[in-house]
């Protein structure tokens, strides 16, 4: 149980970005073997590529906002900016 605590967190706090993201893989996971299913084929590479942008979007989004504020001079943690 802790190693999917671990998972699903961001040091110790729960990540909103890691759980939505889980949640867009399971639902892409499922839509992909829907279209194998009846396609007989696997999707083109345009709609894979553009369903992984959709599915790391919300950890991507969450990691640059993170790298932006680590940048703030009120952060406190960067004491070279003045």
């Amino acid at each position: 149980m802790n190693f999917w605590r671990g998972v699903f967190s961001d040091g110790d706090q729960p990540s909103f970005s890691r759980i939505a993201t889980g949640m867009i893989v399971a639902f892409s996971l499922g839509w992909v073997t829907h279209l194998v299913w009846h396609n007989h084929t696997l999707p083109d590479t345009m709609t894979m590529a553009g369903l992984t942008a959709f599915m790391v979007s919300p950890y991507a989004l969450n990691a640059a906002k993170n790298a932006a504020t680590s940048f703030s001079p009120t952060n406190g943690q960067n004491s070279g900016v003045k």
